[in-house]
């Protein structure tokens, strides 16, 4: 996980603003190295990026924490090409109020597809299923250097095509 150093508000007479000071993460997003690419990255590397982002998973799961928003861009490396997870602005407890958050717009519209099914349609009850998920697109996305499915129609359009998908094989 990014570590957080510090984090705060900083008061104005007319605004507030909120900030956070992490490690500086010198590596870029995965979603950075795949544009960079075009393509996939080596199977070998993707794979150590799912243990250590997994990890990162697990220790957030041990203090009942989701991240609920796992993509690309959260998928940071040091300069030593360690990868970490960051932004953790969705997190929350195991009860979640996912589409709330989506139509109150806390996700980016180009986000919605690493969602698990049971967080876009709002289940009462999402567990840490729902954020290996996300893991897996992004994932499926770093060996292929595409998504699994096609991210254009709107957001009901593609809530509906998730609960029916049947996945493609890498092969």
């Amino acid at each position: 996980i990014v570590p957080i150093f510090i984090a705060g508000r900083c008061r104005r007479v007319s605004e507030s603003n909120w900030y956070i000071a992490t490690q500086l993460m010198r590596g870029g997003s995965l979603r950075d190295r795949l544009k960079r690419r075009k393509k996939g990255l080596p199977l070998h590397r993707v794979q150590m990026i799912g243990r250590e982002i997994a990890a990162a998973l697990q220790a957030g799961q041990q203090h009942g924490l989701l991240h609920r928003n796992i993509n690309s861009s959260c998928i940071l490396f040091s300069e030593f090409g360690t990868a970490k997870l960051g932004d953790f602005s969705l997190a929350r407890g195991e009860v979640v109020e996912t589409i709330l958050d989506i139509t109150r717009g806390k996700l980016l519209p180009g986000d919605y597809h690493y969602q698990s099914p049971e967080m876009l349609l709002a289940e009462p009850n999402i567990d840490c299923t729902s954020d290996l998920f996300s893991l897996s697109v992004c994932l499926y996305e770093a060996v292929l250097g595409q998504l699994p499915f096609s991210v254009k129609g709107s957001l009901a359009e593609t809530i509906n095509m998730l609960c029916q998908y049947q996945w493609p094989s890498l092969r």
